[in-house]
């Protein structure tokens, strides 16, 4: 199947903050929680009585980290939980793999300039390192061209295309991978 970085990731390689809604990506059911906690009508700080940290467990060792200085001792309420939710994820999807973030950063801007990338948006980006997830044989059968004694009425052309536009978007795939040399 398609794959392909997180739209997250994108954003953050242009500079863009990373929102609650690219949490859902990596992990649905943290995003659905904190969706939940933002659209609760009730006392927050009594039903959930959290604090601003992280619970996680490392090498099988429980263990919390604050989401601010002092957040073991701020309270989550409702004044303040969207501020709770914002630090979450950006706790996720940055602060806790800030070590890593950088490695792939620096290898990735010795590869493309970050100059190279002004004026994109995360979309195009995506589009220039990944590619179209969306493949459009039908196009590329327009666009075929054939030498010697072929031509696209041709029997054995017809044939082919028959054959290729039943395949699944997997097996379109690996045929374009054989045809194109790339071992991936």
């Amino acid at each position: 199947p398609y794959t392909t970085l997180f739209r997250s990731v994108y954003k953050l390689l242009l500079g863009e903050r990373a929102l609650l809604s690219d949490l859902a990506e990596i992990d649905a059911e943290l995003h659905r929680g904190l969706q939940q906690l933002l659209n609760f009508d009730g006392d927050v700080e009594d039903v959930y009585d959290r604090t601003f940290e992280v619970e996680y467990e490392e090498f099988g060792v429980a263990k919390k980290t604050e989401l601010i200085k002092g957040g073991s001792d701020l309270a989550l309420t409702n004044d303040n939980r969207h501020d709770y939710v914002r630090l979450y994820a950006k706790h996720m999807l940055l602060d806790s793999v800030r070590e890593q973030w950088a490695a792939f950063r620096r290898g990735f801007e010795l590869v493309c300039e970050r100059s190279t990338m002004d004026g994109f948006v995360w979309q195009e980006l995506e589009l220039l390192i990944a590619g179209s997830p969306v493949l459009d044989f039908h196009a590329l059968e327009r666009a075929a061209r054939y030498s010697d004694r072929y031509d696209a009425d041709h029997a054995t052309i017809r044939r082919f295309w028959t054959v290729v536009h039943s395949f699944d978007v997997d097996q379109q795939r690996q045929l374009l991978h054989f045809t194109t040399g790339d071992r991936k």
